[in-house]
């Protein structure tokens, strides 16, 4: 299912979700803003939702 999903969204729960980063520390080492960070958060989520069937 995480295979699915675009490379920066599973880059993102590697190191979020497995790895325990702070969204802060994810943006500054991937060179993005917070804000960034936080929409992939939210995309993330909403996707596995939708994959899950809990919309």
């Amino acid at each position: 299912m995480i295979k699915q999903l675009p490379p920066k969204q599973q880059q993102f729960i590697d190191l979020h979700f497995m790895k325990g980063h702070k969204l802060t520390e994810i943006a500054e080492n991937l060179g993005v803003g917070y804000s960034t960070v936080k929409l992939w958060k939210r995309e993330v989520l909403a996707t596995l939702k939708k994959q899950l069937g809990k919309e």
